[in-house]
C-alpha cells in the first residue's frame, strides 16, 4: 500500500473519530439541557420532599463502620457509565446506542446538580460540584 493510500486512510479515520466525538458531545449537551429543564419544572412539594430526603441522607451517622458491600456499590456507581460504554462498544447494536447513553449521562448529571442547587442554594452548588466530580 502506497504512502498516499495510508495517509488517506489515516485522515479518514481521524475525521470519523471527530465526527463520532462531536455526535456524543451534542447528545451529552442535549441531555444536560433536558436535565436542567426537568429540574426547573419540579413543584415546591417535590423540592421540599427532596430537601427532607437529602438532609436525612447526609445526617446519617458517619461513625458507623462500613462494609465491603457499600464500597463495591460505590465503585459500581462511579464506573457504571464507562462500563456500559465499554460493553456497548463491543457490539454493533451497542455502538448505535452510545449516543443515547451519552445523553442519559448528561441528563442525570445535570438534573442532580440543578436539584441540589435549587434545594440548598449556594451550598447546593458546592454539593453539586462535588457530586459531579465523583460522577465524571
Amino acid at each position: 500500500m502506497g504512502k498516499w493510500m495510508q495517509r488517506k486512510l489515516f485522515m479518514g479515520g481521524r475525521v470519523s473519530f471527530f465526527l463520532g466525538l462531536g455526535l456524543l458531545t451534542v447528545c451529552f449537551l442535549i441531555g444536560m439541557l433536558g436535565g436542567r429543564v426537568s429540574a426547573e419544572k419540579n413543584s415546591e412539594s417535590a423540592l421540599s420532599e427532596l430537601h427532607r430526603y437529602l438532609t436525612g441522607y447526609y445526617a446519617l451517622d458517619v461513625g458507623e463502620e462500613r462494609g465491603i458491600g457499600i464500597f463495591l456499590n460505590a465503585l459500581f456507581i462511579y464506573f457504571r457509565y464507562p462500563l456500559l460504554a465499554f460493553f456497548m462498544g463491543l457490539t454493533i447494536l451497542g455502538t448505535l446506542l452510545l449516543p443515547l447513553l451519552s445523553a442519559a449521562f448528561g441528563f442525570f448529571l445535570s438534573y442532580a446538580a440543578c436539584c441540589f442547587a435549587r434545594v440548598f442554594g449556594g451550598s447546593g452548588v458546592l454539593l453539586a460540584a462535588v457530586a459531579s466530580a465523583a460522577q465524571a
